[in-house]
């Protein structure tokens, strides 16, 4: 009986030293490899006459959501009533705020989901949706109408899910101005495409592809890397090399490394989403 106590002592010792270990220790990538592709794409002002419109029919977009979990809609069932309105949560309107100095109709879009977002640079407003986008200066002016992510920017193919980010600091060997755009959008895995230049519409994309990507892509900026969450099981972040994409290299010279989130259970549909930079207090790398 004492040998057993021991074994079993020795046991609950090794497994509590592991499990210390697991919480203490850093988690080391599960995939580590390249870009799959990497294309040039001259600047939208050059080829501006080639640029084609968004979709904006009423259509349900063509990635995982279309298939996850849909629910079936039956007239008459339910609550028919409006509750949350009906009940005002009591500290509404008690939080001061300031009045919007301008409001601008962005973007129109059916399609569904629309998954609006917006980033701001200093002399424009970049607006995406799900299957287009559109440009403005920050006076609300309309620089470039809602125009589709393929072939504008983006000319293997792909359906949706764009974003959009803005790398104020990022430079690039070739061209010292800082300041940078960021989009990805699924199509044959994730592509990100990087501006080389501060202006969306006279700066050049370099357009990388991580083809193990799945759907459902949401980029965030890093000091170190860009990095690009999937939704599925295993790998689901993804590290791309931040300045490579910036100077444009092959995709052979950027790499890429794949995490899987611990302690991360997903039994419906998401995607993480990474923190994000949105000024120029940039951390250490690392």
């Amino acid at each position: 009986m004492k040998i057993t106590y021991y074994f079993l002592a020795v046991l609950l010792c090794t497994t509590l030293g592991l499990n210390a270990q697991q919480q203490d220790g850093k988690v080391g990538p599960t995939y580590v490899g390249t870009a799959t592709t990497h294309t040039y794409v001259p600047s939208l002002a050059s080829r501006i006459n080639e640029l084609t419109p968004s979709t904006t029919k009423e259509a349900e977009m063509e990635d995982g959501r279309v298939h996850h979990n849909k629910a079936e809609i039956v007239p008459g069932k339910g609550m028919q009533a409006d509750i949350l309105s009906q009940n005002r949560h009591k500290l509404e309107g008690k939080v001061p705020g300031r009045t919007p100095d301008l409001v601008w109709d962005a973007a129109f879009s059916n399609s569904m989901p629309t998954d609006p977002a917006l980033a701001v640079g200093p002399d424009h407003v970049f607006v995406v949706f799900n299957t287009g986008y559109a440009i403005y200066d920050k006076d609300g002016t309309q620089l470039l109408g809602q125009t589709n992510p393929n072939p504008s920017i983006f000319p293997s193919a792909g359906c949706c899910d764009l974003t959009v980010s803005y790398d104020p600091v990022a430079t690039s060997a070739a061209n010292p101005t800082p300041g940078r755009w960021v989009l990805s959008f699924l199509g044959g895995g994730a592509q990100v495409a990087v501006s080389d230049g501060p202006n969306p519409l006279t700066a050049g994309w370099n357009v990388y592809t991580i083809g193990s990507i799945n759907d459902y892509n949401k980029l965030s900026v890093w000091s170190d890397g860009y990095y690009v969450s999937d939704q599925a099981a295993g790998d689901r972040i993804y590290a791309m090399e931040r300045q490579a994409m910036l100077d444009g290299e092959p995709a052979a010279n950027v790499s890429i490394q794949g995490f899987t989130p611990p302690n991360f259970s997903n039994s419906g549909f998401a995607s993480l989403q990474i923190l994000n930079i949105a000024d120029d207090q940039y951390p250490a790398a690392g």
